[in-house]
């Protein structure tokens, strides 16, 4: 069992014995709030291993957590030159993530032709373009306005 299900059925147990304590509930609900907060920068961080593993091109993560009526915290951005690439980049997220974290893609759209392949992890949505697809679209340029963080290749 992950750590994650271990600490919500600690919190259940809590909750059950003690409903009656506002403290308890308001310091279990905290709690909850920054293992999921934490779990999401843990996710993120692997997805973006993920791809630069496979070396995917121009990686940015972007801040939606600060912006209203958003349904994700972030969008991981990408590139390739090819739909071999782009294929292979998303393969290796949804290995890292299920290896690494035991996350599993909640959706997944794009394999069919490979020039956008987005994969939804509630929280996290990744989008991985082919080249001139990305330039078209120009996700960043729409959300100006969110935290645009470009991340570094190691290679």
């Amino acid at each position: 069992m992950t750590k994650v299900n271990n600490m919500k059925l600690n919190i259940v147990s809590i909750l059950s014995q003690s409903l009656t304590n506002h403290k308890n509930v308001l310091t279990l609900h905290f709690i909850y709030l920054k293992m999921i907060k934490d779990n999401t920068e843990k996710l993120v961080k692997t997805i973006i291993e993920g791809i630069l593993e496979k070396k995917g091109r121009d990686v940015v993560k972007i801040n939606l957590s600060k912006l209203e009526n958003m349904i994700c915290k972030y969008f991981v951005i990408c590139h390739a030159d090819s739909t071999v690439q782009v294929n292979a980049i998303a393969d290796a997220v949804e290995e890292f993530t299920k290896n690494n974290l035991k996350q599993r893609v909640w959706k997944k759209e794009g394999h069919e032709n490979s020039q956008w392949i987005l994969l939804d992890y509630s929280s996290i949505v990744v989008h991985i373009f082919q080249t001139e697809y990305r330039n078209f679209y120009n996700l960043e340029g729409l959300w100006g306005d969110a935290e645009i963080k470009r991340i570094e290749s190691t290679n």
